[in-house]
């Protein structure tokens, strides 16, 4: 009975929702297609490919068809890819790849998730739709997910660029509003990449001459303390794999973006990793792990040995990197993603905004969701900051007395001062002479 009162509620709002998109729209100018079958997929590669070679969004390459058959060979494949046509022309003006997963709203405490809720719902793979820029085109696309995907109960994006047309839609979007609760949990945050400069003369023409030196400085020391030559190993074959095994085990590396080794394998099959290595003889200096994008690497993260730390290892490292990139004038960009990179090159840095979008279709249950996530994060946040005033107050306070006590004691020590010199001293002004 709940399953059906479910289809119920899904088909009156589609069908309320259909109506508002097809107000002065006389036959509907998009068709979406989900390529079900790897025939069907084969069949518009050509299209696909021409769509991605003009897509210079950070997510590109999580939209491309390498890193779709990296997943299905890796075994993930609870998805689809859509296809998105134009009616009059026939032609494809959008792939849109998607994932089937977990939506997931972490509730943190002491940097320890507590509590995780994560309803099934929808993951746009490169986050912002591969889909020409046309408002219809992005109503046919979001009225094919809630017509299609039923149970989905929301959708993520995990990165989208603040001002670019899909925040512009999502954010104006009557039929949006109608349909989905739109929730940014963390806000619009910096994301910082590196326009990677087109040669070693034109990175070192950027610097001043003292921060050359001191990078300069830095890797002579580290090499110096080490005795034996740095070098840098680019892995991005499977014949290199062992260097980036050896790396992860020195480094006791530990994070979600350490994948297992068949992934590894399947990456380098596929072309997308790209990852550094930095050593000295058999010991390891730093780690980056990536990937490429197109004309971007992405930087996923940075290990280091911390034992080094007084030697700068991780700029150090890079320092090689951003060389092995010139050299290679492959890539035009490097997207080090949310937060603020502890390797910054000042000269080359790109700051945009970019936001995690959650659309949470419009039920109670979604409601409450949201509440909560929202209400904990307010509330924790007005706790950190009464802690903190009242930290600060009380060391006001403190300093206050301490301050009113040495005024005390300082009046009093001019007073005793006073009296001693009123009572020795004559009634003239023979003492200033």
């Amino acid at each position: 009975m709940q399953e059906l009162a479910t289809r119920d509620r899904v088909a009156s709002a589609t069908r309320r929702i259909s109506s508002l998109a097809t107000v002065d729209r006389p036959a509907a100018r998009f068709v979406v297609t989900a390529l079900s079958t790897q025939h069907a997929r084969t069949e518009i590669r050509s299209c696909w490919n021409q769509l991605l070679s003009a897509n210079d969004k950070p997510g590109a390459l999580y939209q491309s068809d390498n890193y779709y058959d990296y997943r299905c060979e890796s075994g993930d494949t609870d998805g689809d890819v859509l296809a998105v046509s134009e009616t009059a022309q026939g032609s494809i003006v959008g792939v849109v790849p998607l994932k089937v997963t977990g939506i997931g709203l972490q509730f943190i405490a002491r940097s320890s998730v507590f509590l995780r809720l994560a309803p099934k719902g929808l993951f746009l793979l490169g986050s912002e739709p591969m889909l020409r820029e046309d408002d219809d085109a992005f109503d046919s696309l979001f009225l094919y997910l809630l017509q299609h995907y039923p149970r989905a109960r929301a959708i993520s994006m995990m990165s989208v660029v603040v001002d670019s047309f899909t925040w512009r839609y999502i954010t104006t979007s009557k039929l949006i509003s109608e349909i989905y609760y739109i929730y940014l949990p963390e806000g619009p945050r910096n994301c910082h990449s590196i326009a990677v400069p087109v040669s070693l003369d034109a990175y070192h023409r950027g610097l001043s001459k003292k921060r050359r030196y001191n990078l300069q400085r830095q890797e002579r020391l580290l090499q110096e303390h080490l005795a034996e030559a740095v070098t840098l190993v680019a892995v991005e074959r499977v014949s290199r794999l062992h260097e980036l095994y050896t790396a992860i085990d020195q480094l006791h590396a530990t994070d979600p973006a350490i994948l297992s080794r068949e992934q590894y394998e399947l990456a380098c099959k596929h072309g997308i990793l790209l990852c550094y290595v930095l050593r000295a003889g058999s010991r390891t200096i730093g780690l980056a792990i990536g990937s490429k994008s197109r004309k971007t690497f992405l930087v996923h993260k940075i290990f280091h040995d911390e034992a080094l730390n007084r030697y700068s290892p991780g700029t150090a490292l890079w320092q090689y990197i951003l060389r092995d990139l010139i050299e290679r004038a492959e890539f035009t960009h490097v997207d080090m993603g949310f937060g603020d990179p502890a390797y910054r090159q000042h000269t080359t840095n790109v700051i945009e905004q970019r936001a995690r979008i959650l659309l949470f279709r419009r039920t109670l249950a979604n409601r409450l969701r949201i509440a909560a996530h929202r209400g904990y994060y307010a509330a924790t946040t007005d706790i950190k900051r009464r802690l903190r005033d009242s930290l600060v107050g009380g060391l006001l306070r403190r300093h206050a007395l301490e301050a009113g006590q040495i005024q005390g004691g300082l009046v009093s020590a001019l007073r005793r001062v006073r009296t001693i010199s009123t009572a020795s001293t004559p009634a003239s002004d023979t003492v200033f002479r």
